[in-house]
């Protein structure tokens, strides 16, 4: 849903942050799960990650079309930002006095 939300930033770039933050989230999730089945027990732990995930299905489609990378590009009418890739900016328009 991050490469989705997140556009005019380049996939990479995207991907490189997302996969970060995953690999943080999957340490904070799985101590978690430990300290519940600790706790819980495992039916009552399991039984919650299963709803927790289902959550998590449910928002990513609640995303709306208009904000998806496929409808944006559409409208854009390119994957990249090219004056971002290629560092082309706009030229100053220059006044003199004659």
């Amino acid at each position: 849903m991050g490469i989705e939300l997140t556009f005019p930033i380049p996939e990479g770039i995207t991907v490189a942050m997302m996969s970060v933050i995953i690999e943080f989230c999957s340490i904070v999730s799985t101590v978690l799960f430990g300290q519940s089945v600790r706790t819980y027990g495992d039916y009552s732990s399991s039984l919650f990650m299963a709803f927790f995930m289902f959550l998590s299905i449910i928002t990513v489609c609640l995303v709306p079309a208009k904000f998806r990378r496929e409808e944006v590009e559409k409208v854009a009418g390119s994957t990249e930002l090219r004056e971002f890739l290629t560092g082309q900016q706009k030229k100053p328009i220059i006044i003199t006095a004659s």
